[in-house]
């Protein structure tokens, strides 16, 4: 019998503490067609969150980008606005409700608003619940094949699960035997998950 690796999951629901954030930023592109005209595209782009100048630049981790546009509703306009403008410039103060400035960056960052849009706290709330579930951890094959995965935090944050769906997405092979996805995702009665490694099949144990 293969040995199993164990490896201790980290917290859920505290993961998006250690997470890079990113925003949404609005480009403008000129380029030269092929019959030499100048031709101009705009595309919103994703890019990490950075915060300071120079050499003080650091990267924002997903909870201090969501405390920052909590406590600042000028920030959260401007952040909302680096989305679809090239040239945004924050406004020294925040014209817009609080309430629509919330469900706009939701509508931005989730893709949908769930809450009462007259709700300024459970706006909020939704805000928090979304950046906790944005979490990411990223492990590499205990056996030190190479094989590297990312996870995020399932939903009602008691472990983790893959990104990528598809590794564990039950599927049938050529021969008919079925599968659970391509790491054979197989959670445990006690909470834990065993999958293998897609590269060298070593077998993993992700414990609470």
């Amino acid at each position: 019998m293969s040995k199993i690796f164990t490896v201790k999951m980290p917290d859920p629901a505290r993961q998006y503490e250690k997470t890079p954030a990113y925003e949404y930023v609005r480009r403008k592109y000129e380029y030269t067609t092929l019959d030499g005209k100048t031709a101009v595209e705009y595309r919103t782009e994703k890019q990490t969150a950075l915060e300071g100048e120079g050499l003080e630049t650091r990267v924002l981790r997903l909870h201090e980008w969501l405390d920052k546009l909590l406590k600042d509703d000028t920030e959260a306009v401007f952040t909302i606005g680096k989305a679809v403008n090239t040239n945004a410039v924050k406004p020294v103060k925040a014209t817009v409700q609080r309430k629509y400035i919330l469900a706009g960056l939701l509508q931005l960052y989730k893709g949908k608003v769930e809450s009462n849009p007259e709700d300024e706290k459970a706006l909020e709330n939704e805000l928090k619940s979304w950046a906790i579930r944005q979490g990411r951890w990223g492990l590499g094959c205990p056996n030190n094949c190479g094989r590297h995965w990312e996870f995020k935090p399932t939903e009602d944050l008691k472990g983790f699960e893959p990104v990528d769906p598809a590794a564990k997405t039950p599927f049938t092979d050529l021969d008919g035997k079925t599968h659970n996805g391509y790491l054979e995702w197989t959670p445990q009665t006690d909470g834990s998950i065993v999958f293998k490694c897609d590269k060298c099949g070593a077998e993993v144990k992700l414990t609470v």
